[in-house]
Formats: C-alpha cells, sequence, structure tokens
C-alpha cells in the first residue's frame, strides 16, 4: 500500500480531474481545521427452463418482492447461481458515482460475499501505517498510478474479483482499468449506487467521509459522462471458451477433409488433400494461438457509440430488464457448429427470458429483404416465405473464429444465410445426407457453409454485462 510520505516517484504522466484535485485540496483543509476451480460444460439431453433458476440461500434470500429503492438488490449479492459463477471466474467490478453515494457499501457486501476480492483505491495511498488518512493534492498522480499497479497485480495473479473503488465520473477514469480487463480476460461490471441520494449535492456532503463539499460534488454530478458498452453480451468463462475452441478445431478439420467446395475457397492454391496439415487449417482461422480469443461471448445487442447510434440503442440503454441483467449468469444452450471460409460459429437457442434481451437489426433487414422478394414471387428461397413466422433470436451465436481480415459481424450473416437455406430445404423437402463425426453429426447445407449438429447440446454457464 502507498504511503504519501514514502519517496516520491515520478508519475506525472499519470491523468487526473481538475475537480478531483480541487475536491481533496477543500479535503485537507477542512481536515486540518478539524480536532481456482475451473468451470465445465454442462452437457444434457433435455432441460426445463424453470431449472435455471436458482434460489438463494437463508442469509441472502429476501422476503419481499424485488423493490426498485432496494440499493443491495444486485444479482451478484442476490442470486446464488450468479455468485457461484462469479466466484469460479475471472470479474473486475468497477464502482462508478460521488462520494458519499454508497459505493463503500457495495465493496463491504463484495468483499463479505467473495472471500479473495482485492480491492484497489487510490484513496488507500494517502493511508499511514497507523490507520490514519492523510491527504496531499500533489500526490493524487502517484495515488491514481498506485492503484493501477495494485489493479494489474491483482489481474496478473489471476485473483478472481478485482473492485476498483473509485469515483470514476469520467470515462478516461475507467478505461486503463477496462482495458486491464481486456488483456487479462476480466469480464467487467460496471456498478453505480442505487441511493436516492445519489446525485443529490447536499445530501451527499454530509455522507461522504472525506468531507467533500456540495459545491466540490455538485462539480462532479455536473461532469457526469455517459460510459455505454459498444455491446451487451453473455460472456464465457476463460476455460469453457478454450473448451469450445477445441470443439471447434476438430469440426473444422473434418469439414476441410470432407467438403472439397469449402476446401477449395479457403485454399485455392492446394492442389490436393495431402498437401494440407492440421496446422494450415489452424493458422487459416487462428486457431493455433489459444489467445484469441481467450473469452468468448454471444452478443446481445451491439450498442456502437452515440455519434453513430444504432436502431433503438437509447431505448436499450435504459430498459429496466437490461439494467437487471447486468452482473446475472444466464444459461446458453450450444446446439451446432457452423462453418464457412469466413467464419466459425456456435448456434445458440435462447430461452424465452434471453430472447427478450437479444436485439439484432440484421434479422430485421433481412426479413424485409425476404418480404420484398416474396412480393415478387421469385426469390433465392424458392417459394413464398411467411416472414412473420421467421423466428427472433434465429441468429443468436458464438464466434469462435474469423479469417483473417474478416469481422466478427460476418458470423451473423452467415447463420442467416444459413437459415434460409435450412427453410429452402424444408420447402424443397430436400434431405441433406449427414456423416458422423466425434462430436455429432456434420453436413453441407449449401453453397459454402456446414453445419455441425451435436450429438447432444452444451450449456454454458455465461455471465451477462458489457463490453467497453
Amino acid at each position: 500500500m502507498g504511503n504519501c510520505c514514502g519517496k516520491r516517484k515520478d508519475y506525472k504522466h499519470v491523468k487526473t480531474d481538475e475537480n478531483e484535485v480541487a475536491d481533496l485540496e477543500n479535503l485537507e483543509h477542512s481536515q486540518a481545521s478539524r480536532p481456482q476451480q475451473r468451470l465445465e460444460f454442462v452437457v444434457e439431453e433435455e432441460r426445463n427452463e424453470d431449472i435455471l433458476h436458482v434460489e438463494p440461500p437463508a442469509l441472502l434470500k429476501t422476503e419481499h418482492v424485488s423493490d426498485p429503492e432496494d440499493t443491495m438488490d444486485f444479482p451478484f449479492f442476490r442470486d446464488q447461481k450468479t455468485i457461484n459463477h462469479i466466484q469460479k471466474c475471472q470479474t473486475m467490478f468497477i464502482m462508478r458515482g460521488p462520494p458519499g453515494s454508497g459505493k463503500s457499501s457495495l465493496v463491504r457486501q463484495l468483499e463479505s460475499i467473495y472471500k479473495s476480492t482485492v480491492v484497489c483505491s487510490a484513496d488507500m495511498y494517502f493511508m499511514t501505517n497507523e490507520g490514519q488518512y492523510k491527504f496531499d493534492a500533489s500526490h493524487l498522480p502517484y495515488a491514481h498510478k498506485d492503484c493501477q499497479d495494485k489493479a494489474k497485480a491483482a489481474c496478473s495473479r489471476g485473483n478472481k474479483v478485482v473492485v476498483i473503488d473509485n469515483t470514476n465520473i469520467k470515462r478516461w477514469e475507467m478505461k486503463p482499468y477496462i482495458d486491464m480487463a481486456k488483456a487479462y480476460n476480466y469480464v467487467v461490471i460496471i456498478v453505480e449506487p442505487r441511493t436516492k441520494w445519489r446525485f443529490d449535492a447536499e445530501e451527499l456532503a454530509k455522507r461522504n467521509s472525506h468531507g467533500v463539499k456540495a459545491e466540490d460534488i455538485r462539480k462532479k454530478i455536473n461532469g457526469y459522462q455517459e460510459n455505454s458498452p459498444f455491446y451487451f453480451g453473455w460472456f464465457l468463462s476463460v476455460s469453457d471458451s478454450l473448451q469450445l475452441k477445441c470443439i471447434a478445431k476438430d469440426c473444422v478439420i473434418e469439414t476441410v477433409k470432407n467438403y472439397p467446395e469449402i476446401r477449395e475457397k479457403m485454399f485455392p492454391n492446394v492442389e490436393s488433400l495431402a498437401e494440407l496439415t492440421e496446422e494450415m487449417v489452424h493458422q487459416y482461422f487462428s486457431l493455433e494461438n489459444e489467445e484469441t480469443p481467450c473469452t468468448l461471448h454471444c452478443t446481445a445487442k451491439f450498442l456502437g457509440n452515440p455519434k453513430n447510434p444504432v436502431p433503438r440503442r437509447a431505448e436499450y440503454l435504459q430498459r429496466e430488464d437490461v439494467k437487471s441483467a447486468c452482473g446475472k449468469v444466464f444459461e446458453l444452450t450450444i446446439t451446432s457448429i457452423t462453418i464457412s471460409p469466413r467464419t466459425i460459429g456456435a448456434r445458440v437457442i435462447l430461452t424465452t427470458a434471453q430472447c427478450k434481451l437479444f436485439d439484432k437489426p440484421e434479422e430485421e433487414e433481412r426479413e424485409k429483404y425476404l418480404a420484398a422478394a416474396s412480393s415478387n414471387r421469385v426469390n433465392s428461397l424458392g417459394p413464398e416465405t411467411p416472414t412473420g413466422n421467421l423466428e427472433r433470436g434465429r441468429s443468436a451465436h458464438i464466434t469462435i473464429a474469423t479469417a483473417n481480415g474478416v469481422k466478427n459481424v460476418q458470423t451473423t450473416y452467415d447463420l442467416l444465410d444459413i437459415c434460409d437455406l435450412e427453410w429452402k430445404n424444408l420447402m424443397a423437402v430436400k434431405n441433406i445426407e449427414s456423416m458422423p463425426i466425434k462430436c455429432g453429426s456434420m453436413k453441407q447445407i449449401g453453397g459454402d457453409f456446414c453445419e455441425v449438429d451435436l450429438s447432444s447440446p452444451i450449456r454454458v454457464c455465461t455471465l451477462f454485462s458489457g463490453f467497453y
């Protein structure tokens, strides 16, 4: 732990907020005037959706219906399945809110539930060895650097739960920690207190433990920046991500061996199958590198940024069900692996509750295209397609790998093409031959698409959150 009375290091490059300096300078004056276990796949033949709900233990159970004013009503405090998952996986909680808004209470609750929690705070730098808080505004850059160093050390050790306990009013204040989370494969959960007074400067001035004045707190509130994610999704653990990647390796090798049309598009300069090695196939999709990526996910809603908004971006961010789902565990069901010369994906079947969180404009665009084509009664799908019966969430997937230069979104379009081909084959009463492989049966649906139907569905626990 740092000490402001210790030797100073050259940390001038560490960025600080002018308002924060002013807050802490006022604090100094006011004080002077005073007297591992790895998560594995769950493979089952059948599962009732209701079984996904796991009751919390008695000590965590509440006797009333969820109260929007309950300041501790977060899934990572109340839902036992979520708690069990977080205890096994790497999760970074980034606290956010002005002084006195209730962050410390939330942090204490995290520490009480997750015993190995590492809390990183710039305030800790100003604690002396005797346990007294002595602030020095000139040392603020060093305090933040000390906090970042502690967080990085915790992430490099693989501590399961890392908590960043700063105000994080500005986006740039969170960025170093978000970058760490990406580098070390932590899922980020941004936590803001739900206290009634969280934006009441006068009340916050009374409640904060460091004596920050209402005037300075008001400046922080006025400078509060939106920090919405690029997308929301269900994030797998690192171990489950690697296992799914291993299954994909076997599937793509079998595809290349058995379907010349797909093989020739991937390797046009290879004259015979004998010339092709597994290493060449793995390299084509970057599958030889176990760290690319290490944490897979199923996107629920891509948001982009405010300057280039996607449809329903603002509405999605304000939805109560989305806010309630953040930091909660959901079980995803994987039924097949899809392969094209562009992408490898895992097809996901969503439950009714998960479908409500799923919002893909690409599905709507495809439906409009099909509707226009069917109005002319001539289209690539053959017979007229009843677009009103198309299933929402049919493009839900986990992108496992892409070919060089191909963006992840291509997996969405590939899966929608596969859905279209399936409909065409169904309407034509066309039976596609399949062949058995180690993990199920594979078939070439049409064109350059192959799908491996898994012998049993794979169910994985995932954490719903945002990617920042």
